[in-house]
């Protein structure tokens, strides 16, 4: 039960920032980014559950509903992302996770620019600054959300991102 309230809770919590970075201009997928580690460390039904929650809120919430819902196809990606990078990366480092952290920004970018643009090639020579900087700046926040959020889990005695590879191993 504990689980399912920690997911929700900052499930919800991510799209409330992903929201107020949105209503500023700024694409950062906080969202992707959590759903990423809900793959990782629960597994594809939880991630799955905080994709639709997260997809439901991002397109359908806070006054700034999308005519296209792209956000569970980007969020599938991502959790498709976060199976490869699980089975095929030796990703023992958590500073090695600055690499799906840099990857997340872009492919939710991408997914979004096929449903968001009439004028694709001009969308992305106006978009393409501001997702490089999105990209920076997530290879740094995802090792640090990955520490912070195997901290609290450790705590409230949940699976651990940085287990997964060794459960994985066990199977």
């Amino acid at each position: 039960m504990i689980r399912l309230v920690y997911i929700v809770f900052l499930t919800v919590l991510c799209v409330f920032a992903e929201l107020v970075l949105r209503s500023f201009g700024l694409l950062f997928p906080f969202a992707a980014f959590f759903v990423f580690y809900a793959a990782t460390a629960f597994g594809p039904r939880p991630a799955f559950a905080a994709a639709i929650l997260a997809a439901c809120g991002l397109d359908f919430a806070g006054g700034c509903g999308a005519s296209h819902p792209w956000s569970f196809l980007a969020l599938s990606a991502v959790i498709g992302l976060s199976f490869f990078w699980l089975h095929q990366v030796e990703s023992e480092s958590i500073l090695l996770h600055s690499v799906p952290g840099a990857a997340i920004p872009f492919l939710v970018w991408l997914i979004s620019l096929v449903f968001l643009s009439e004028h694709r090639f001009s969308a992305f020579a106006d978009q393409l600054p501001g997702v490089i900087l999105a990209s920076f700046l997530a290879s740094i926040l995802l090792p640090v959300m990955i520490y912070a959020l195997d901290t609290l889990n450790e705590k409230l005695g949940l699976d651990l991102y940085t287990d997964a590879k060794i459960k994985l191993k066990l199977q």
